[in-house]
């Protein structure tokens, strides 16, 4: 055959000699987006089998086009129809691992090219500067919008699925035994944010669960208080979202300490906010700022938690170890998991299993012995 010349091969793809000196075999298809493309392979065989697997996956219905959308473009497209199903705050954290951690490495990498290999040298070159959970996260970021890429027709194959999710180091649970906790609340007393602590360790909710209380969902003297938001930052402004979850929203009973503490608490704001104009109502979150905005978490476990738990001569924890606590107190008194689960607003008792497990030695041998004692056994 000449150079320059095609001949038609199987299928509506044409394959022959490319033009160029150096001799490669060109294959070229109409794809599903009307235009024709082109392949080359340094053998026919070579060529032959790129265009075999480009008519393969038009046949199939996949998106077969020329590699012009690049890895980032496709990734703002999809963030884009993401946000109508994921919460903004998800999709602002989804937006920052993209923009931080991927855009700089692979966002110009072409759509259709971008391979396994791309993957594991960027988790690869994270390793250094990025925490093990962190990659883990972005990793289900990139899977779920390569999945995507794939449903749409963008791509043949998601490349992310045949790279290994890097695992993530478990964070290590640490909690306060009831003799701390007595030592942290007698610490916490007559400070602005003590019936905070008070609250965490006696319903273990969140942190974001406690801030976006507004008064009206708190009733002392039914010593309840009801979750229906969580305190959160969307685009630099604080505001209250839906919980995630529908177990999430749920109403926890107060210890009498806790609606004691609140009380207290109440009475205070009241005298305070009054100062700076302005009236408790219902809509009032239960815990503000100097300025009677909402107060920065931040702000409770760098600012405030961490100077009392050294003033009180505890290890420093996390605000989030104070949630680990209530469970861990509750379910060594024998509270049954199912009720556990259902104040740290679980989506099921399997979960906090999952995470407590570990906090309920002992058990076994107890059932054992219970079951001896049922039968009537013994020695």
């Amino acid at each position: 055959m000449m150079r320059g010349m095609r001949r038609r091969d199987r299928g509506d793809g044409y394959l022959g000699r490319s033009a160029r000196s150096d001799g490669r075999w060109r294959a070229s298809y109409v794809g599903s987006d009307g235009k024709r493309h082109y392949l080359h392979g340094s053998t026919r065989a070579e060529a032959k089998e790129k265009l075999g697997a480009a008519l393969r996956d038009k046949a199939a219905g996949l998106y077969v086009a020329g590699p012009s959308q690049t890895l980032e473009a496709f990734l703002a497209d999809w963030l884009r129809d993401a946000a109508g199903r994921l919460g903004p705050r998800t999709v602002e954290r989804y937006a920052g691992l993209i923009r931080l951690h991927v855009n700089p490495t692979l966002g110009a990498i072409p759509l259709r090219k971008l391979a396994p290999q791309d993957i594991v040298r960027l988790y690869a070159d994270l390793r250094s500067t990025l925490a093990p959970a962190s990659i883990a996260q972005l990793h289900a970021v990139l899977h779920g919008a390569l999945n995507q890429a794939v449903r749409w027709h963008a791509v043949a194959r998601n490349p992310v699925a045949a790279v290994r999710a890097p695992r993530p180091v478990r964070r290590e649970m640490r909690f306060l035994d009831p003799g701390q906790v007595r030592t942290l609340l007698t610490a916490a007393e007559g400070q602005p944010l003590g019936a905070l602590y008070v609250a965490a360790v006696f319903t273990g909710l969140r942190l974001g669960e406690l801030l976006g209380l507004r008064w009206r969902d708190v009733a002392l003297d039914a010593r309840s208080l009801v979750v229906r938001h969580t305190l959160t930052r969307v685009e630099g402004e604080w505001v209250l979202r839906q919980p995630k979850t529908a177990h999430s929203a749920r109403t926890v009973r107060l210890a009498l300490r806790a609606a004691e503490a609140l009380r207290a608490h109440y009475i205070a704001e009241a005298e305070r906010l009054l100062a700076l104009g302005h009236r408790v109502g219902p809509e009032t979150l239960v815990w503000s700022d100097r300025w009677g905005n909402p107060v920065n978490p931040w702000h409770v476990t760098e600012r405030e938690l961490a100077p009392l738990l050294a003033r009180a001569g505890l290890p420093r924890i996390r605000f989030h170890d104070l949630r680990h606590s209530f469970a861990s107190l509750m379910l060594s008194e024998g509270v049954r998991v199912d009720v556990v689960s259902r104040m740290l607003g679980h989506a099921s008792p399997a979960i906090t299993l999952s995470v407590y497990a570990h906090l309920m030695p002992g058990d076994e041998e107890a059932a054992v012995e219970r079951l001896e004692r049922r039968i009537g056994g013994g020695v």
